[in-house]
């Protein structure tokens, strides 16, 4: 397993268990399985315009043969991830470790993003509306997490809608440090590597200390001589995961969504 070499906590308490289970850290890409994964398209309209756009989908196991609704992970690709396609998909964020968790326990949507830009809030908040509408999502328990310009996708997306999401984790991205404790009543994990020379880990690091300035339940984790793709350190942990599934949305951020 790697140990980062700076863990910070505030709020949240470290789960050894989940850290001591079984961890698993892909160190490379693995072979996509394609059983596991389903390549989907989707279309909305909106006031003026149709989105349209695709995702990959992993609904886990026992989904079809239950009516229960089951938590959700949105993941956010970086930009070299663009115009690769699903296999590129399947090769980044949590689908490497849910090759080797057959009992992954949540709804798992990877879209792609569109070209002509980073990401959108008004695309992701219609891919949103489509999954929660096509799937059973359990709505108190949504997850957003990117790394890179997945990142910054994943701070700006919070800021839009924060009543929508549980947790967030953002990975090696950064945010507006004005505006960030507008987020104080959400979980949010930061991680960043120690070596990153495309974003400075100094501007995550900054992120947590304002959101823990202004009384935000916050954790920063600093990888040890990480670069900028810390995606399987981040993603390869067990513990990110058991840490989503200990928060649910709280009732006064509920709103329509």
């Amino acid at each position: 397993m790697n140990i980062p070499i700076r863990m910070k906590r505030y709020g949240v308490p470290i789960l050894l268990g989940a850290i001591l289970i079984g961890a698993t850290v892909v160190s490379s890409p693995m072979k996509p399985r394609d059983d596991i994964f389903l390549e989907k398209r989707f279309e909305r309209k909106s006031r003026e315009f149709i989105i349209k756009g695709e995702y990959l989908l992993f609904l886990p196991g026992g989904y079809s043969d239950s009516s229960k609704p089951f938590p959700l992970i949105l993941f956010l690709h970086g930009a070299s991830s663009k115009k690769m396609g699903y296999n590129r998909l399947k090769t980044k964020g949590p689908a490497p470790f849910i090759e080797t968790r057959p009992d992954f326990p949540f709804i798992l949507i990877s879209p792609s993003c569109p070209l002509g830009g980073g990401w959108s809030v008004g695309f992701l908040g219609a891919l949103l509306d489509e999954v929660t509408e096509k799937y059973r999502v359990d709505q108190d328990r949504i997850y957003v997490t990117g790394i890179s310009m997945g990142g910054f996708g994943t701070w700006r997306l919070a800021l839009a809608f924060p009543h929508r999401f549980a947790a967030i984790a953002p990975v090696a991205g950064a945010v507006d440090l004005r505006r960030v404790c507008d987020l104080k009543n959400l979980p949010v994990w930061i991680m960043h590597g120690a070596i990153d020379e495309q974003i400075p880990p100094h501007v995550s690091e900054q992120a947590f200390e304002t959101l823990r300035a202004c009384g935000g339940d916050v954790n920063f984790t600093l990888f040890k001589d990480s670069p900028h793709d810390c995606s399987d350190k981040a993603y390869g942990r067990p513990d990110l995961y058991e840490w989503f599934l200990t928060h649910r949305r709280q009732s006064h951020r509920r709103g329509t969504p």
